[in-house]
């Protein structure tokens, strides 16, 4: 693009001006034959509309829902004042449906007014459109003297989980007119089917949820109790933790790690909490408040106080661990062990998360 004292020109060859003009003649040929299309079917409805037959007019109401087109709400609104009650109600479901509220207050006057047929497909409307009379509505509805009406009032008012609505359908069942009989056993059973399965659901629900939680103490996660305070600071006496039970199926201890353990101590039932120090293949010694591993000194950020002991030196055999508390000189651990080794096999879980509970 050049410029021309400051201002972009732009340069057309020939055969991009001719292909400009075809795409602009397209365009305006595309538009027409929308806006011709758009006003026939315009001109069409607002005749159906202005038709003597209810019938077609209702038509053209359902016409201009399918199309979906926001540009006839204007025809819709005309549809609002017909003098039949089924078009005034189709015409306040169609508006409802294209984001127009206007509609509402006739679909509460026709359920309240209109004649049986006007007044069962208002209020099969109610509760779809949302008016706030719909309830009063629905429930001077079940005293009206004709059953179908009587029956769709307790249908809608059913689908709000309303107990007068289910005594009316008990009724209907005992009524003269077979097809009512029939939609109020069907959606009575429908109810009871609901209900049944709700509480179905609910039962799922637990007995899922307790398989899990056995599947997850079992072989996934539990709480560990801080029985005493061997693991200060880290951990405090009266604190819980959340323990990894498969991580040591699936890699070997590392390091530093907090671990719960079946200790190996003849006729001790607890489990220990203790943090891994020596891992297998190295030399480990404690003295001078240090402990040394294969002869370097070990960075314990995390201890009380170093330790006032000595131990070892101790070659840590395959598959074994030497563990610490981390309160050193207050911990029944491996330099306090008989056998001071820790077998893998002994091995229950991983600590990873805390949990401490503070008084208030």
């Amino acid at each position: 693009m050049e410029t021309v004292a400051g201002l972009p020109r732009i340069t057309l060859s020939p055969e991009q001006l001719i292909l400009f003009v075809v795409l602009l003649i397209a365009v305006r040929v595309v538009l027409h034959l929308v806006r011709t299309r758009h006003h026939r079917l315009n001109v069409i409805l607002e005749e159906a509309l202005a038709s003597e037959d209810p019938e077609i007019r209702c038509k053209a109401v359902e016409a201009i829902g399918s199309v979906g087109d926001r540009t006839f709400i204007p025809l819709l609104r005309q549809a609002l004042g017909d003098k039949d009650s089924v078009v005034r109600v189709a015409a306040a479901e169609t508006l409802h449906g294209l984001g127009d509220h206007s509609g509402r207050p006739v679909v509460a006057e026709v359920a309240r007014n209109g004649n049986s047929r006007g007044k069962i497909l208002a209020l099969n409307a109610l509760a779809k459109i949302g008016v706030k009379e719909a309830v009063p509505i629905l429930y001077d509805s079940l005293g009206h003297s004709d059953p179908t009406v009587r029956l769709k009032a307790a249908q809608v008012l059913a689908r709000l989980s309303d107990k007068n609505a289910m005594e009316e359908l008990e009724r209907q069942l005992g009524g003269k007119d077979l097809t009512n009989r029939i939609e109020s056993a069907a959606l009575l059973g429908r109810i009871k089917n609901v209900k049944y399965n709700k509480i179905n659901e609910y039962i799922e629900s637990f007995i899922i949820a307790g398989v899990l939680a056995l599947l997850i103490i079992s072989f996934v996660a539990r709480t560990f109790y801080i029985p005493s305070e061997s693991m200060v600071p880290t951990l405090q006496k009266n604190d819980y933790i959340l323990v990894n039970l498969f991580m040591y199926k699936l890699r070997e201890p590392k390091r530093g790690e907090i671990v719960v353990f079946k200790p190996p101590i003849p006729g001790e039932k607890r489990d220990f909490i203790k943090r891994v120090i020596g891992l297998p293949g190295e030399t480990l010694e404690v003295r001078d408040g240090l402990v040394l591993i294969d002869g370097h000194p070990l960075s314990e950020d995390y201890i009380k106080s170093p330790p006032d002991y000595t131990f070892g030196p101790i070659k840590i055999p395959p598959r074994k661990l030497l563990v610490f508390g981390d309160n050193r000189t207050n911990s029944q651990d491996s330099h306090a062990w008989e056998n001071h080794f820790l077998p893998y096999e002994n091995l229950e879980g991983k600590a990873i998360f805390l949990l401490r509970l503070r008084k208030l």
